[in-house]
């Protein structure tokens, strides 16, 4: 069986914990994501959802702050990266999320432009990565990679394999794959095997991140779940949706495809 997550953000926290305590499933908090979030009086946010959070027996896991910048720029924005990610490992081990999902440097450039072919792309993430693991071991968090614009899983593998840490994993974000991608999603799951340790499941029409509930878009949702289950790795699920309705779609998608081939 697999652990299914739902993400929330500040906007729907109050309606994602009681949905996840009553469906006894997971979190993932994107509550210190997005930019302004680590500003003001952070620390009495941090505290406030600790409070909350306190009924909720599920798995928690944790999303990074969102930093978009072009990997060729990685020189100059190293240190301000480094800086945020360790206060996210920080603010994942105080709330006791033992995963955090981490975003490759990069930018949303257009398609045609393969920077992760490269191998200038691939040796910079391992510089950095390589000695940001380190900082996430000593917390306990579990640093998961996720694709953003890659083609396909090559790249992001072989950064993953090189680094070689236990706490070094990989992300297979479903609807990015379905816009950038040019490989199968089972070609996914094949390539990262064993380290591919999490998924953030959203659907959209291969053409913009439109975070739509499961099965109601393009992606070939039943090709990436036999693949999944044929393969016997079984990470976990997070479902990446806007709002509580969309949630219970896509979790209800999730449990009827169990169900039918139970």
């Amino acid at each position: 069986m697999y652990q299914i997550l739902v993400c929330i953000n500040r906007k729907y926290f109050r309606q994602g914990v009681p949905l996840a305590i009553e469906a006894g499933i997971g979190l993932e908090l994107q509550t210190f994501t997005y930019q302004g979030e680590l500003a003001g009086d952070w620390r009495g946010e941090l505290a406030a959802e600790k409070q909350a959070l306190q009924e909720h027996a599920g798995p928690l896991t944790m999303h990074c702050m969102m930093l978009d910048t072009h990997w060729e720029g990685m020189a100059d924005a190293a240190a301000e990266y480094a800086r945020v990610y360790r206060t996210n490992v920080d603010i994942a081990a105080e709330l006791g999320a033992k995963v955090l999902v981490v975003h490759p440097f990069c930018h949303r450039i257009a398609k045609p432009h393969r920077y992760d072919r490269t191998k200038q792309y691939r040796s910079r993430q391992v510089s950095f990565f390589g000695e940001f693991v380190a900082c996430a071991e000593k917390a306990g968090v579990e640093l998961v990679l996720e694709n953003l614009c890659e083609t396909e899983p090559r790249v992001l593998a072989e950064v993953i394999e090189e680094i070689d840490s236990p706490f070094l994993n990989a992300c297979l974000d479903v609807g990015h794959a379905n816009i950038y991608g040019e490989v199968p999603l089972p070609a996914w799951v094949e390539r990262l095997g064993p380290r591919l340790r999490y998924l953030h499941l959203h659907d959209n029409y291969g053409k913009e991140d439109q975070h739509l509930p499961i099965g109601e878009g393009t992606a070939d949702f039943p090709a990436l779940l036999k693949a999944l289950d044929e393969s016997k790795f079984r990470p976990w699920l997070s479902v990446e949706v806007r709002d509580k309705p969309a949630a219970m779609r896509s979790v209800e998608y999730l449990m009827g495809k169990w169900r039918s081939t139970s």
